[in-house]
């Protein structure tokens, strides 16, 4: 996770993150449930590992992978 961030606090951003891609039709209505539900998770355990393999799989068929890249670069 980004250098010590406030697990929760990311995971707001992440949730408007995936609420963004959502909207813009960039990822399927079962992709947002696993990406939320991952990073409720995280949110709680304090990693984001799970929405990090999601994330990559996403990237590949995403038609905003920036919006999915800068996810990526939170999560680390």
């Amino acid at each position: 996770m980004n250098n010590g961030n406030n697990p929760k606090k990311v995971g707001i951003k992440l949730l408007q993150q995936v609420q963004i891609l959502y909207q813009n039709h960039a990822i399927s209505t079962e992709d947002k449930d696993i990406m939320a539900s991952c990073i409720k998770e995280g949110m709680i355990e304090g990693t984001f590992y799970k929405l990090n393999r999601k994330l990559f799989e996403v990237l590949e068929t995403t038609t905003l992978p920036q919006v999915v890249e800068n996810m990526i670069e939170i999560t680390f």
